[in-house]
């Protein structure tokens, strides 16, 4: 997640912030500018969701509608649902979006991952991210997934984080995600005509031999053709520990860049999605404390209602899903593992 304060930008601007919470300084040069009506947030919730028992899982919905989200985020592995060739299991999805429809959210379906069947052969099979020896085949699974939940989601992402190697094993390639997400977005428009097909958010980081910088990433997708194969544009701009308005690493700095890009291409119409956005609490290197948790995401929502050009906001996540506090991973949520709130619960509550 490193970055230099050499990338920051100014064209994202302050607005109040919310539920009482200080926004940090205006950044240097911007002028000020009223909040565009809000696309509504929701909860990137990972994986782990899928494998709660049904109570924790309509527990953590109950609080998900309470605090007044909108969406979900619902991972659709491939790896997951065909492990072997031909063994479909559905059944963890179907009733993860069944208790999202039950409360009243919207789902964002991911689709992501290829089994190691379908990998392209190495020893990266047994990673999370394994990207597909055969683009279409992911193609017609993203299509199969469509058709089946064609009643209750309209919009796809494909992909999750496609500029990591972690996320696209064995290395980030334009080339073979470009592939993927043409493929994806020609079978889930044939499912669902009306559908709203994502590209895969981007993580934050830089150009290095491993890794492609988010604005470099979807300028090269620009140059394959990606105008005519997205309706819109996710990103990951993660600031922790530092919130929007005083992002020393200028990782917000990653929407203005790729808004920049579709700007140049003449596609301004289409909308940038903030697929995951959150910060850990706990005793982590690079954690933060409750309050501070607070501030970063309150100000994450405001900078993203504070421009026209976005969509959705997602927060990572609903509720931490670990007991160790040194394990950044297991300490995003707004709820402590035992349902109890950090103050973000508030922040959220109050910021529809």
């Amino acid at each position: 997640m490193s970055r230099t304060p050499s990338r920051l930008r100014t064209r994202l601007v302050s607005v109040a912030a919310a539920v009482g919470i200080a926004a940090g300084s205006v950044v240097a040069g911007a002028a000020p500018a009223a909040a565009a009506p809000g696309s509504g947030f929701g909860f990137a919730a990972g994986g782990t969701l899928l494998t709660l028992p049904q109570g924790d899982l309509d527990r953590e919905l109950d609080a998900a509608a309470n605090l007044g989200a909108e969406w979900l985020r619902v991972e659709v592995s491939w790896r997951n649902v065909e492990p072997q060739l031909g063994v479909l299991d559905w059944s963890n999805v179907d009733r993860v979006i069944e208790s999202a429809n039950r409360h009243g959210i919207q789902v964002l379906g991911l689709v992501s991952y290829a089994p190691s069947w379908a990998q392209v052969p190495g020893p990266w099979t047994l990673t999370p991210g394994g990207r597909p020896a055969d683009p279409q085949a992911f193609g017609n699974f993203a299509g199969r997934a469509a058709e089946r939940y064609a009643s209750t989601v309209s919009h796809w992402e494909i992909w999750n984080e496609p500029n990591l190697p972690l996320f696209f094993s064995p290395m980030p390639d334009v080339d073979a995600y470009a592939a993927i997400l043409r493929a994806s977005y020609g079978a889930i428009h044939a499912a669902v005509p009306g559908a709203t097909v994502i590209s895969g958010g981007v993580a934050i980081g830089n150009n290095t031999a491993v890794t492609i910088a988010p604005e470099t990433f979807v300028d090269e997708l620009y140059k394959r053709g990606a105008a005519s194969y997205t309706d819109a544009i996710a990103v990951h701009p993660y600031t922790f520990p530092f919130t929007p308005y005083d992002d020393q690493l200028g990782n917000w700095n990653d929407v203005a860049a790729v808004r920049d890009v579709l700007v140049r291409n003449g596609d301004a119409g289409k909308k940038i999605w903030i697929t995951e956005f959150g910060a850990p609490t706990g005793v982590a290197p690079d954690a933060v404390n409750d309050g501070q948790q607070a501030r970063i995401l309150a100000d994450g929502i405001t900078a993203s209602e504070g421009v026209d050009f976005t969509g959705p906001i997602f927060v990572y996540s609903i509720r931490d899903n670990g007991p160790d506090l040194a394990d950044r991973e297991q300490n995003f949520g707004v709820l402590r593992g035992d349902f109890s709130e950090k103050p973000s619960a508030d922040v959220l509550r109050n910021a529809n």
